[in-house]
């Protein structure tokens, strides 16, 4: 058995990565765990520019006195649904500042622990013993204990209170033996998760892992307090909730768009420099762009490119770039007619001419992305699986003929929704909707912003845009994240798809040392599987796919030491430690 603790220097993980390392003091040999998708995150964090109303302004009597408060700001598509680790959008960026995971992110792509001080794992990675930081507290001085970590995870879990099916959970536990079972409602427990005493968690796992810190490092593994939370839909939202990392939520404007964060009076880890934190979500991105040339901002999330561009040049800041990868698709709903058929699936794929559509949505701002699977700068990468979106309106038209529905005119409504109001995915939607039109002759086709826009007929939602991503850059936990049927893209975003052989093929690879001669070929072949399915519709990548990082904010030069973890969240106070240098 492998022996961890918080003098841990390096852990390399053999055979899964170059080099991936865990903090501490000796090199020991690779640990891992299909890690999640930070899509979810990246999903969010680009749905932005909803109708322009007036910003909320709150007072800010610290502000002048106080020259480590941060102003920090994201477009956003409206109010946060809450503040706690189970949804994504701009209140979950905020929940890791208070609701520590058991390890955290750190600038340099490694992971250290934080809310566990120290952990073992057996030879083949089938199970993880975690141990709580003894110092670990809530902010009412009580201490945090396992059981309260394995009820946080079984309650996001639980379809009660799942965002989407297995919760966000599903990106950290699916692997966890037991998940599948709470996650459709038929126990209440999951078997995996097995407390021995109050400082200690097991984590029993159904096949190898070795990339579980990073896993667990994930804004989403969040620890809150159950007890709480049960009952009430707006506990997330509410000021001084009790919390067990280094912020507290304390303010709150009506309009859900700007929250204040002061620090948590009993935080037990290293105190940052950052004393106060308001946090602004920005409907206009003109607006905000305006608001940080006048010094209101100190680090601003953009979902345009161009105008983050135009402003990093007028303050002369610099921009912060990201570790993960950032992939939008829009995806078929397997269940949903008239996209249950495979043929009209491939019909609607080769009709789009997608590189055309890249540039006239995206304006510059977005890259192609050649097909839903490994992408260039991944391991695996294979170019050939760019004719999944060759456009090849000839070859539309055959696929077209095979469906069973013949002909354009004889294909049922097709209902679509950007899940949000950002300008280019909405557009991406509009250029299918005409290409489609144009060259098969399918001109029942719907777009709502919102898929409650679509009242009573929600269910009916045949196409709905989403993300991918993979953090860290590795091919299997991409494949995971985007293929498994266990993952929320599979599970909710493709209408409860599965196609068990690509599954069973995910499950190996992510077992195998990624230096196995076989690595690739089984995980192309899962590929193969999958995108001869035609689940996916490739709308761009977020940034140039083989760079495999995402320049995602604009920090003023006065703003030293901005880091933005690979799921999107903000972490403050991790060495070196940001400050706030007017």
């Amino acid at each position: 058995m492998l022996r961890t603790d918080d003098t841990l220097r390096y852990a390399r993980i053999e055979g899964v990565l170059p080099r991936i390392q865990l903090k501490g003091e000796q090199e020991m040999t690779r640990i891992s765990r299909r890690t999640f998708l930070s899509g979810l995150a990246a999903g969010a964090a680009g749905v932005a520019v909803a109708a322009c109303v007036p910003q909320p302004v709150m007072q800010d009597t610290a502000a002048e006195a106080d020259e480590q408060t941060l102003h920090l700001a994201m477009t956003g598509s409206g109010a946060a649904r809450h503040f706690g680790p189970m949804d994504v959008g701009f209140g979950v960026i905020m929940g890791a500042l208070q609701y520590a995971m058991p390890f955290k992110a750190l600038p340099d792509g490694t992971v250290a622990p934080y809310l566990v001080s120290s952990y073992e794992v057996n030879d083949d990675a089938t199970l993880y013993t975690l141990h709580i930081d003894p110092r670990a507290v809530w902010s009412d001085g009580s201490p945090v204990t396992a059981s309260q970590i394995k009820a946080a995870w079984e309650w996001q879990t639980d379809p009660a209170n799942a965002w989407v099916e297995g919760g966000l959970a599903s990106l950290f536990l699916n692997g966890v033996v037991g998940f599948d079972a709470a996650a459709d409602g038929e126990v209440d427990e999951i078997e995996g998760l097995v407390v021995t005493d109050e400082s200690t968690l097991e984590v029993h796992l159904t096949a190898t892992d070795r990339l579980l810190p990073f896993s667990l490092s994930q804004l989403y593994c969040g620890v809150f307090n159950v007890e709480d939370a049960e009952g009430d839909p707006d506990y997330f939202l509410k000021p001084n909730p009790l919390v067990n990392g280094p912020y507290q939520l304390t303010e709150v404007h009506p309009t859900g768009l700007q929250a204040v964060f002061t620090p948590n009076p009993n935080w037990w880890g290293d105190e940052p420099v950052i004393t106060k934190i308001v946090m602004q979500a920005y409907q206009d991105q003109m607006a905000m762009g305006i608001a940080m040339e006048n010094g209101q901002i100190d680090v601003g999330w953009f979902g345009d490119r161009k105008v983050a561009k135009d402003t990093l040049e007028r303050i002369g800041g610099y921009t912060v770039t990201v570790r993960t990868t950032s992939f939008a698709y829009a995806s078929f709903k397997a269940n949903v007619e008239p996209v249950d058929d495979v043929n009209l699936r491939k019909a609607l794929l080769h009709a789009i001419d997608f590189e055309t559509m890249v540039d006239v949505a995206g304006q510059g701002t977005k890259w192609v992305w050649p097909a839903p699977g490994l992408v260039e700068g991944f391991q695996c990468h294979d170019p050939a699986t760019a004719s999944y979106t060759e456009f090849n309106v000839d070859l539309a038209k055959e696929y077209l003929a095979k469906s069973r529905f013949k002909t354009g005119d004889q294909v049922p409504k097709i209902r679509m929704t950007p899940n949000g109001t950002d300008p280019v995915n909405i557009k991406s939607l509009q250029i299918m909707q005409e290409a489609w039109r144009v060259h098969l002759g399918i001109t029942d086709v719907e777009i709502k912003e919102q898929p409650s826009g679509y009242g009573d007929e929600e269910r009916l939602i045949a196409i709905e845009r989403q993300s991918t991503g993979a953090s860290p850059t590795d091919s299997a936990v991409l494949a995971r994240n985007t293929f498994h049927s266990n993952s929320p893209a599979a599970s909710h975003f493709m209408g409860g798809y599965k196609n068990e052989r690509v599954d069973e093929l995910i499950e190996k690879a992510l077992a195998m040392s990624r230096e196995d001669p076989e690595f690739c070929p089984t995980l192309r072949e899962a590929e193969d599987l999958f995108l001869a399915d035609a689940m996916l519709i490739p709308l761009y990548t977020n940034h140039r796919p083989v760079e495999l990082a995402r320049e995602v904010a604009v920090a003023q030069p006065w703003a030293k030491n901005v880091y933005i973890g690979p799921a999107y969240y903000f972490l403050p106070w991790v060495e070196p430690m940001m400050t706030i240098e007017k």
